[in-house]
């Protein structure tokens, strides 16, 4: 939960920031407040990895960060690069997490400490309520519910995915090697022709 809430509202700060396209709107401090988000993510991530958990998609610019993170002038670069629609972490909630649905009314509303919003310069003093253990009873807070018991658990609906995910695969590998062996049929027919043609006319083979 603590990840999906962290990356919920990494990718609302992020959406906040590229509607202002003039970066001269940005918080003077949104460089340092975002990293901030991004390292308690990556812990997040880490444990998980360690334990073998199961987490959920990242938010688009994730990767950007991982790739860049204290290069503020080439992170925002890549950050600006990324088409808004890449960022569904909020608007894809329910196809993940059953029943997972923020408490608010507005969907980018309800995070402590919207620091994209207001509270930029004192986000550094916040942001200690949102590490570590903290965060998951903030995350908890946000979330409208907690994992209905009669639903499969995160872990197998994430296999399902990725089991589907690998027949799609697949079926599209066992697709396009049908066609590489029509294809390579193909040839050998044209060659075999092109041989026989050679006997008849008596062409020196070139091959």
């Amino acid at each position: 939960m603590a990840i999906v809430y962290m990356g919920c509202r990494i990718e609302c700060a992020a959406i906040h920031l590229l509607e202002h396209e003039d970066v001269s709107e940005w918080p003077a401090e949104w460089f340092s407040n975002i990293s901030s988000d991004l390292r308690e993510l990556d812990h997040l991530v880490l444990i998980s990895v360690c334990r073998r958990s199961p987490f959920p998609p990242l938010p688009a610019c994730y990767h950007a960060y991982l790739r860049w993170k204290d290069v503020e002038d080439e992170f925002q670069n890549e950050l600006r690069r990324i088409p808004k629609e890449s960022f569904q972490l909020l608007d894809n909630l329910g196809s993940f997490i059953p029943n997972w649905t923020p408490r608010f009314p507005d969907k980018y509303g309800g995070f402590a400490f919207p620091w994209w919003l207001h509270g930029a310069s004192r986000y550094s003093v916040d942001f200690e309520e949102l590490r570590g253990a903290k965060v998951f009873q903030t995350a908890a807070e946000y979330f409208q519910h907690e994992w209905p018991l009669n639903e499969p658990s995160f872990s197998d609906r994430l296999d399902s995915l990725l089991e589907d995910r690998v027949a799609q695969y697949m079926t599209n590998l066992v697709y396009i090697s049908n066609i590489i062996e029509r294809i390579d049929g193909e040839m050998n027919h044209l060659f075999s022709w092109w041989f026989a043609l050679q006997k008849l006319v008596g062409t020196p083979n070139v091959s």
